[in-house]
């Protein structure tokens, strides 16, 4: 997932977190992962995110569900290989880092008084809640690591590929209306008090 979907994974900690009214968290195990737990939780709020970008015309909600789960599956064995491969190592110190620029991108894009509002009401502190999500933070981190090293590298499209894939799918690439940017640049060269004199 890019960088922008976990962002958007993390603004769904303000949907109810299905906590109880004791604040106990309410949760089922969706599917396991050589040991590794998906929880029905991860399962709704990536069905959620997904939701508002795919229509229930191109989707089903079951179908929706489904294709979730198994992406959520191939992440998981994703991380597992990533994790287990020594050459790729996550320290705390980025996870930490990655965290709080996810969490200033939040805020930015809510205004820092509507997240702290949200926050408190949801009962977490700012700490709570990257405690919360650093292992998921930790796990992206590695896929990333790991895309980067063993399958970037063995991507190569060449332009032929691109002109056929553009003539093959544009009817369905949204055109761009053609755009002009101008600049203006003023630069005021003050006349010298003898040139002005002169003048």
């Amino acid at each position: 997932m890019t960088r922008n979907l976990w962002k958007g994974l993390l603004l769904f900690i303000f949907l109810p977190l299905l906590r109880a009214q004791e604040g106990q968290l309410i949760d089922k195990v969706a599917a396991k992962v050589d040991g590794e737990t998906i929880t029905l939780s991860e399962v709704e709020e990536a069905y959620n995110l997904y939701r508002t970008q795919v229509s229930q015309r191109e989707m089903s909600d079951e179908d929706l569900r489904k294709y979730v789960l198994d992406e959520l599956i191939n992440r998981k064995l994703l991380y597992l290989v990533a994790r287990d491969d020594t050459t790729i190592t996550v320290t705390d110190e980025e996870v930490n880092q990655a965290l709080d620029e996810q969490l200033k991108g939040i805020e930015e894009s809510m205004g820092k008084e509507q997240f702290e509002a949200e926050l408190r009401k949801q009962g977490i502190t700012r700490d709570e809640l990257k405690k919360e999500y650093a292992e998921l933070v930790r796990e992206n981190l590695y896929v990333n690591k790991y895309v980067e090293k063993y399958v970037k590298p063995k991507i190569k499209v060449t332009p032929e590929e691109v002109k056929k894939f553009y003539e093959e799918n544009k009817d369905s690439i949204p055109s761009r209306p053609d755009m002009v940017r101008l600049a203006h640049i003023l630069i005021l060269i003050k006349a010298s008090p003898e040139k002005e004199k002169e003048a």
